[in-house]
């Protein structure tokens, strides 16, 4: 049987170590290799093990820890082009997953945490052009465009908020107030809100200690104006887990007020 030109370069680079009697190879009904894998002492694949392509090009590279995938991985087509590259988490997907069209424009990113697809997506046209997008949580769709050849847009879907309030694992708040220094009490400055990965329009803002006024066309959606005497303004940010259901209490942030009075 006639190895592999990439198996034997493998072997060879493992014989200064005396690892080959460490390695596994697995093999089809024709006795072509098919995996080579290197063995650990507790018989556990540890390290890069390749697969092959019938036409003995490497197929995959997948890196493991003790018997389980965990580090970085890539596929290849037949003509030895990357065909996708990703990383694994104790056996899980677990951070960006690149995938490439034949020739090397990337047909797909997508964000990926602990075995789950939660992030972004971006999928794009061979032509290089965006053809889709997608934001999920815990493998479920939250928002998705679809856009044609001409970047059109040809469908667009709010859907739900996956999660619960029991066991919620989205972000803190984050907010930016315009203009510099501290907020003091009596000054109105502008303020954004919002909780990353969550569409705006599934979450309301209201505020105690303070007066809170939207406004439209701004990088700032709000104007914030501290009562007299407040040392702090509280904002709750009330999510609706669907477009139809009533909102419900999820996070709230305190920002600190200058100049107003202090608690007994």
């Amino acid at each position: 049987m006639r190895l592999p030109l990439y198996l034997f370069l493998l072997l060879l680079g493992l014989l200064p170590l005396g690892l080959t009697a460490q390695v596994e190879m697995v093999y089809d009904e024709q006795e072509q290799v098919q995996e080579v894998n290197p063995i650990n002492a507790e018989g556990q694949i540890e390290g890069v093990g390749v697969s092959f392509h019938p036409n003995g090009g490497v197929a995959r590279e997948i890196t493991y820890e003790k018997g389980i995938p965990h580090g970085d991985a890539t596929s290849y087509y037949q003509d030895g082009s990357v065909e996708a590259s990703w990383s694994y988490y104790q056996g899980s997907k677990d951070g960006l997953y690149t995938s490439f069209y034949p020739g090397g424009r990337i047909r797909m990113l997508q964000d990926w945490y602990r075995g789950e697809r939660h992030g972004e997506t971006y999928l794009f046209y061979p032509t290089g052009e965006l053809q889709a997008y997608v934001l999920m949580n815990a493998d479920t769709t939250v928002f998705a465009q679809r856009f044609d050849a001409e970047g059109r847009l040809v469908f667009e879907r709010l859907s739900v908020i996956p999660f619960d309030l029991d066991t919620v694992r989205l972000p803190a708040p984050v907010y930016f107030l315009a203009g510099e220094g501290p907020l003091r009490a009596g000054e109105t400055r502008e303020l954004a809100v919002f909780i990353p990965e969550v569409p705006t329009a599934f979450v309301e803002v209201s505020c105690r200690d303070a007066e809170l006024a939207s406004q439209a066309d701004s990088r700032y959606p709000y104007r914030l104006t501290p009562a007299a005497g407040a040392t702090r303004c509280t904002l709750y940010l009330r999510v609706r887990l669907r477009e139809d259901a009533q909102p419900a209490l999820l996070r709230r942030v305190e920002i600190p007020v200058q100049g107003g009075e202090a608690e007994d």
